[in-house]
């Protein structure tokens, strides 16, 4: 005689335990009719029987039950909001994904109260695997109840492989009913229950392993379907909780929030689990826009001061304040000629902040003579404020560079271009949300070259759709890319794409996991392109450079010269940068000693870059994280901040230039050797340029661009050509956006890499000569195609918005009221 499988219950669609019961019984019925699934990974189970492990888990079990129960909720006397399963969020990644569930007490749901975890077991065992649960006894407690579980995971294996016998049988179904609870109306309460009561009657029902193999899935299907229903039907009580204990209705941001994150749940499909994922993605969200709300009922403890600035200005500064001035001027005036003659002048220093001509020398030169026209004009107030910025900017003194560091004065004060990054922010978010045609089809031809080197054996069917044959490597390539992808923190993580999340939110490495993982992946490549969103502007170039960095088979014909040509790259940009130079000095230490010089062996190669990577690790962790995107510093005001933006760390906040130190050098003990006297120290050529013309520093030349034109270029010269004036607009909005570099460095190392000699890219940009020490200054038409008309009216469009916040945040517009 066998047990009654598990079967849905319709007869009360209100209860709770109705709706999971209907929700598995699908995945209990097709669980109960595969149990050579769970042998599947027999082989790869290492774990062997201990002697005395019923015995073991039979007095643990006795111990608990005589204990409180832990299953209940400690708060179920309480309300709990989402402020209560902060701790639940934190639990460290496992081999296989965790799923919401919960567990209620004997009341069910409302009664005793319910406690929501992140499970591996039941999913795993579902999906037809074993291994999370086997991953669990590393992952809970310590003492006896490590022991319980690690003892339960024996008994499984040994299920798995020789069978149990009746004693070790009963452990095993008491383990499950007292790991996921038996409340009233549930599976377990009906049939395993009585089961375990008059086992010496029934055990011999289940002598046969295949008999005891269908319990078993039986059950456990149904405790996963109950629990998860549970989990999922808890959290939304968790939502409204909040909703109602905070009293949302009066912060707006963040009741929409709770509601949209609700109605993102109530569209889950019947017995579809919340992963672990989801559920940290509902905590920040919610969380971070109550926080938001919090903030905005606390106004600014004290006003900026209006004292006086001794230190001399950046000559962008001052450029922006005196574009801000001739605004209002032109708006103001009722005198034709002047509201004429301030137009013009608007017009004219947008141009030079354009071109980046605002050298110190320049820009003297500039408001010497802007001062004389506004006297001539009768406009004494212009021309007032033309004298102070004259004043305010640095003599001679500062226009040398050709000397060693340590004599530059003013340092970083006037090295920056806080103004250039705001521009550069901007500019890039709206070319983002209304980009050109030629940039739409340069993405959506990004898009198809992703797929076929992704799936690189595609071809039509019988019907002529598209079959695609994947290799191991290919496979290899899905899963890496799929698991890098979940490892980054993403402040646009928010919109990202379904295709693109439900790639993400894929796991498991079953053929029909990985299977769900393409079918998504080739969904969200083949939505590109055909039609190209505002977000894949972002979400495109980051898939495709994840892409190419965690492809295991590195056998493109390009792979080569792009390494050798990023090496490159970082041999010019190890100048300016600062934080990142130490693991990046370790591992070129590394690669010498033991590919070079042959001096260490692997184990010690192993260990340097093991120091690398730790060093890497806490500067990453150092790093600010902020909701905001582009390349402004940590200290400003976000040039663009919208609601659907997540904390994440900016590459432009960890880097910072470096205006003293020579570049990091190590010495045998992996120490920061001392900068040596003798060496002089001195700007390139590049740096130079740089600095004298105020380009805006996000963290130096772009290495990602060069990752993106040598397969690019590649394909160009096989027949696939494309525009690169537009593939680096994609890429300088995605890096920008992404918090990592200014437009004018990734059209930097472009500049570097194009050209018809022998180991460079034929890009065609015709950007100028492409030696290092060429002289080289950005020009933001540099990002113009003369058959697109719109960049011009994002240049102006931009830069308005960059005087609106000068005005609403400089101390000198504060301040100054001579012209308004």
């Amino acid at each position: 005689m066998r047990l009654q499988p598990f079967t849905p219950n319709t007869s009360a669609p209100a209860e709770p335990a109705s709706t999971a019961n209907e929700a598995a019984n699908t995945s209990a019925a097709s669980a109960s009719t595969r149990p050579s699934s769970q042998t599947r990974h027999a082989s790869a189970i290492a774990l062997r029987p201990r002697n005395g492990t019923a015995q073991r888990m039979q007095a643990f079990l006795a111990q608990q039950a005589n204990a409180p129960s832990s299953q209940v909720s400690r708060q179920s006397e309480a309300r709990q909001t989402v402020f209560d399963l902060v701790k639940l969020t934190n639990e460290a990644p496992s081999i296989y994904p965790a799923e919401l569930i919960g567990i209620a007490g004997n009341g069910g749901v409302g009664h005793a109260g319910v406690e929501l975890r992140l499970d591996r077991f039941l999913g795993a065992f579902a999906n037809g695997t074993l291994e999370g649960f086997l991953a669990e006894q590393h992952q809970h407690g310590t003492g006896a109840e490590h022991q319980f579980v690690s003892d339960a995971a024996t008994l499984l294996d040994k299920f798995k492989t020789t069978g149990l016998n009746s004693d070790e049988q009963l452990v095993l179904l008491t383990w499950i009913r007292q790991q996921y609870g038996a409340p009233a109306g549930s599976y377990v309460a009906s049939h395993i229950t009585p089961l375990i009561a008059n086992w010496a009657e029934r055990a011999s029902e289940f002598d046969h392993r295949d008999d005891f193999a269908e319990l078993l899935s039986n059950t456990l299907c149904a405790v996963r379907a109950e629990t998860v229903q549970r989990g999922h039907a808890t959290l939304l009580q968790v939502l409204r909780n909040t909703i109602t204990q905070y009293e949302l209705r009066k912060a707006p941001r963040s009741h929409d929030e709770v509601n949209e994150m609700m109605r993102q749940l109530e569209e889950f499909p019947a017995g579809h689990a919340v992963s672990g994922r989801r559920l940290r993605f509902v905590m920040e969200c919610v969380c971070e826009a109550m926080q938001d709300d919090a903030q905005l009922l606390v106004p600014n403890a004290k006003a900026a001061s209006d004292a006086p600035r001794d230190t001399k200005r950046m000559p962008n500064d001052c450029a922006i304040q005196w574009a801000a001035r001739l605004r209002d001027m032109a708006k103001s005036t009722a005198d034709p000629g002047l509201k004429k003659a301030c137009e013009k002048e608007y017009d004219t220093i947008l141009e030079h902040f354009l071109r980046h001509d605002l050298s110190f020398e320049f820009t003297r030169a500039y408001f010497s003579a802007a001062r004389s026209s506004m006297h001539t004009l009768g406009c004494h107030s212009l021309m007032r404020l033309a004298d102070d910025l004259l004043r305010q900017l640095p003599g001679p003194e500062h226009d040398d560079f050709d000397r060693d560091k340590s004599e530059i004065v003013f340092k970083t004060a006037l090295h920056d271009n806080p103004y250039g990054r705001v521009f550069g922010t901007l500019l890039c978010k709206r070319i983002q949300d209304a980009p050109s045609d030629d940039m739409r089809a340069t993405l959506s031809r990004m898009s198809e070259w992703l797929s076929d080197y992704i799936f690189p054996d595609q071809h039509p069917d019988e019907q002529g759709r598209p079959h695609i044959v994947l290799s191991q490597g290919d496979t290899d390539l899905v899963k890496a890319l799929r698991d890098e992808l979940g490892a980054n923190e993403l402040n646009w993580r928010r919109r990202m794409p379904g295709a693109l999340y439900d790639f993400l939110d894929s796991h498991g490495d079953d053929p029909d996991d990985v299977e769900e993982a393409v079918a998504a992946l080739v969904g969200y490549l083949n939505d590109v392109a055909e039609e190209p969103e505002s977000i894949d502007f972002i979400a495109l170039p980051h898939l495709m450079f994840k892409a190419m960095v965690v492809d295991p088979r590195d056998d493109a014909p390009w792979v080569e010269q792009r390494e050798q040509q990023y090496a490159e790259l970082g041999t010019i940009r190890q100048r300016l940068v600062i934080r990142d130079d130490q693991p990046k000095a370790i591992r070129t230490l590394a690669n010498h000693l033991y590919h070079e010089e042959g001096s260490i062996g692997s184990e010690q190669l192993d260990a340097m870059l093991d120091t690398a990577d730790d060093l890497q690790d806490m500067l990453r962790q150092a790093s600010r994280r902020d909701a905001v995107v582009g390349i402004t510093l940590a200290h400003q005001p976000p040039a663009v901040q919208d609601n659907w933006l997540l904390p994440a760390p900016r590459p432009s906040n960890a880097v910072i230039p470096n205006f003293s130190q020579h570049p990091i050098r190590l010495n045998d003990r992996l120490e920061i050797a001392p900068d040596d006297p003798a060496i002089p120290n001195y700007f390139s050529v590049m740096e130079k340029n740089r600095l004298r013309h105020g380009e805006a520093f996000g963290t130096d030349l772009s290495g990602v661009c060069n990752y993106f034109l040598h397969p690019l270029a590649h394909a160009s010269k096989h027949g696939a050509p494309f525009d690169f004036r537009a593939v680096l607009n994609v890429v300088a909005i995605y890096l920008n956006l992404d918090g990592g570099h200014d437009p004018s460095e990734c059209y930097g190392v472009a500049r570097l890499l194009d050209g018809k000699e022998e180991g460079k890219l034929d890009l065609g940009l015709g950007l100028g000569d492409n030696s290092p020490d060429a002289h080289f200054v950005f020009d933001y038409h540099m990002m113009e195609d003369p058959a697109q008309a719109n960049m011009q009216a994002h240049f102006r469009k931009a830069f308005e918005q960059v005087l609106d916040y000068h005005d609403r945040y400089s101390h000198y517009a504060q301040s100054d009221s001579s012209s308004r």
